[in-house]
């Protein structure tokens, strides 16, 4: 995967998928590896999307995805 422009983080993302799927499975490694740790705010959308160089509508679309599935919900 190519590093997109702007990322801060070394996120690195696949041309071949789209970016908001590649998100919900970084997203779902932070929680596993305990880097999100269960029941911690995980910051806002804005924030999130400045540190991974993307816009905040790919990043409410991964979470959104996350909570469909249980994994996060927004308060």
């Amino acid at each position: 995967m190519s590093p997109p422009s702007g990322s801060r983080d070394g996120t690195d993302f696949d041309t071949s998928r789209p970016i908001w799927l590649q998100l919900v499975s970084e997203f779902q490694r932070r929680i596993v590896v305990g880097e999100w740790p269960v029941g911690e705010r995980i910051g806002g959308v804005r924030e999130l999307a400045a540190e991974l160089g993307v816009n905040p509508n790919t990043v409410q679309r991964a979470l959104a995805e996350l909570e469909r599935d249980g994994l996060c919900r927004s308060e």
